[in-house]
């Protein structure tokens, strides 16, 4: 069925791009490229191609079946990009992936499609100053242009679709979220507070699920299959399937099967709070326009502590301070303060530790997080409080150009 979403090119003249994704966080990774894949096809009308080393990771969050068309994006198969046509104008790189040889030696061939660097999401300063640069391989002369996605304007911004935020006020305004509860045998609001939990292994899942039992406010905290297995199971004694329930104390447990990305995007308009991680899911929710709570993908804690007080200063200078999210969020990754490091050159992207930064300057150790079993009660208290700084938040991204239609600005500059 053609697509009815508004048509937001930049010009007239189609841009035939091919993005190379090699999967290294699972859905975070494949969902951002995906997304992106999408968005250039269906609303800007770009023929594009989606080479990706794992594409049965796609099945689960997307309509894709394996290679082939899905979508107005054609997938392939990454062991088959020997098979380039030559037609590419854009070679995009995801998150500093290293592309197939036959590939690498026609972006230093003469006529070369333009070569970006997708990098991974940073609110830190230097990405500000970082995007947009190239640089030439020694070795082959490739130049390789570094697109950041990121905060502000001078970054290449954040994935949203045109339709978005209007899909999500019209769900919102029509009983949506307790219609979607409802569907799935849940308590509709208003009833528990409801959290979506999507997380890393090293999250303080076991202890949270333990104040919300042992609280006084009943809460429902809905799992996607493969989060927090260990810690799930720690708590009840014993796994819970997808599609079961479990119930301790003030706390009811639900664990669901994986959902296609839109589906995704109206649980996190359902609930009332939403944990997320890496950055597929981050971005998502910071759409939804409620209450969050971000782990950063895993790294060295040091490197996790400056990720995440980047964002919540930039945070805070637009939509005012949250000091009881910042402290949930500081203790919801690592919180050892055993483990803090000097500062040190870090590298941009979170799955390639390898990749320096160019322009990135050291930055002094924030402070230790404070443990879950303080931060949660504050947290939870404030939580009524905190709604409308979310939505401004929201409403301040919301005023900028989305990343895609950055993209094609930034390669049509260079073209």
């Amino acid at each position: 069925m053609p697509s009815t979403l508004p048509d937001r090119r930049p010009d007239s003249v189609p841009l035939r791009l091919a993005i190379f994704c090699r999967v290294v966080d699972n859905y975070g990774d494949a969902g951002v490229c995906w997304r992106l894949a999408r968005q250039l096809a269906m609303e800007h009308r770009m023929p594009v191609d989606l080479w990706i080393d794992r594409p049965q990771i796609l099945a689960a969050i997307a309509p894709v079946r394996g290679p082939g068309p899905a979508e107005g994006v054609t997938v392939r198969a990454w062991h088959d990009a020997a098979g380039l046509d030559g037609g590419e104008q854009v070679v995009v790189s995801a998150f500093g992936c290293e592309l197939p040889p036959p590939v690498r030696r026609r972006l230093a061939a003469p006529g070369a499609p333009l070569w970006v660097n997708l990098e991974y999401l940073s609110a830190e300063d230097w990405v500000d100053g970082c995007h947009g640069l190239a640089s030439t391989r020694p070795a082959d002369g490739a130049i390789e242009h570094f697109f950041y996605p990121g905060f502000g304007e001078a970054t290449g911004g954040l994935l949203r679709e045109a339709g978005l935020l209007a899909d999500r006020d019209r769900f919102l305004a029509q009983g949506g979220p307790q219609r979607w509860l409802e569907d799935r045998g849940l308590a509709p609001t208003p009833g528990p507070r409801t959290a979506s939990l999507f997380c890393y292994p090293d999250a303080p899942v076991e202890a949270w699920l333990g104040l919300l039992a042992a609280g006084s406010a009943p809460w429902q905290v809905l799992v996607p299959e493969g989060t927090a297995d260990a810690a799930v199971s720690a708590f009840l004694g014993g796994p819970l399937a997808a599609g079961g329930t479990a119930r301790r104390g003030a706390l009811t447990l639900h664990r669901f099967e994986l959902l296609p990305q839109e589906e995704y995007d109206r649980l996190l308009w359902s609930c009332d709070l939403n944990f997320v991680r890496g950055e597929d899911s981050w971005v998502r929710a910071h759409w939804a326009g409620r209450p969050f709570v971000w782990q950063p993908y895993p790294q060295d804690a040091q490197t996790r502590r400056t990720k995440l007080d980047a964002f919540l200063a930039r945070f805070a200078q637009q939509a005012g301070t949250i000091d009881e999210a910042a402290e949930l969020m500081r203790a919801w990754g690592p919180v050892s303060t055993d483990d803090l490091e000097a500062p040190q050159e870090r590298a941009p992207s979170e799955g390639a530790p390898s990749r320096e930064a160019p322009c990135r300057k050291a930055q002094p150790a924030p402070a230790p997080g404070l443990p879950v079993a303080r931060a949660w009660p504050r947290f939870e208290a404030a939580l009524p409080r905190m709604e409308g700084a979310y939505r401004r938040w929201t409403g301040h991204l919301a005023a900028q150009d989305d990343l895609a239609t950055r993209l094609l600005a930034f390669c049509r500059d260079r073209l």
